[in-house]
């Protein structure tokens, strides 16, 4: 079925390699995965007394850094493989806190497993309209998925200025991580606490990720990605 296209649009360089692996020998263009970037962009902007604000309802200290999980809390998300990394960094620093976002068939279990840890906040499922401040609060968006096609919740956060930590089975690992936060080998829960302290490491390095997360989903806006589909021309 593949070899009888002229050609094909593809969601991000794994989703090219996986269409070569079915086939396809004609054109290949990459569109990406991606969301609207400007309304992340403009909803995710806030001033830092604002950041407070959502920091304080919360219980977190403005100083605090946070760690970031949004999605279904289901298996494949590896959500558990989090809260172990998070239990050792918690251990080696008090500044920390770790926020969950969303809901699923893994929540009870995972509230179980953090319920002896200090500083977890399961906060449920959010609205579009809700997700943006919480983005903004966090200091790193992890999403430890042992699959995962893309994972558009990395372009979300990375619109709202967030440094981003991803498994390297999720797509959008070879697009939009460079330099910009760290990539890590899925399943593996020692490799994630590594990478969790390789961004957490220095303030002035987390901060230089953040604007780059920003510098690099700015080229990632619908608009623009489909000037370069050139079945679109």
């Amino acid at each position: 079925l593949i070899r009888q296209f002229d050609g094909f649009i593809s969601g991000g360089t794994a989703a090219s390699d996986y269409l070569k692996d079915l086939g396809a020998t004609k054109r290949i263009d990459p569109f990406y995965n991606t969301v609207d970037v400007d309304y992340f962009m403009k909803e995710g902007r806030l001033r830092k007394n604002r950041i407070r604000e959502v920091k304080s309802r919360m219980g977190i200290g403005p100083d605090s850094k946070v760690l970031m999980f949004s999605g279904r809390l289901v298996s494949i998300k590896h959500v558990d493989r989090l809260i172990g990394a998070y239990k050792k960094l918690r251990k080696e620093r008090q500044d920390l806190h770790l926020v969950v976002v969303g809901y699923g068939t893994e929540m009870e279990r995972l509230q179980r497993m953090a319920r002896e840890l200090p500083d977890v906040h399961f906060l449920g499922h959010k609205a579009v309209n809700e997700i943006p401040a919480l983005y903004a609060m966090a200091d790193v968006l992890v999403l430890p998925s042992i699959e995962e096609p893309w994972g558009l919740v990395v372009n979300e956060a990375m619109a709202c200025r967030c440094a981003v930590v991803v498994s390297d089975r999720c797509g959008c690992s070879r697009d939009l991580i460079s330099g910009n936060g760290a990539v890590f080998e899925g399943g593996k829960q020692e490799a994630l606490t590594e990478a969790l302290r390789l961004v957490l490491r220095s303030d002035t390095e987390l901060e230089a990720m953040k604007e780059k997360s920003l510098e690099i989903i700015g080229r990632f806006r619908p608009q623009d990605l489909v000037r370069h589909v050139s079945f679109f021309k």
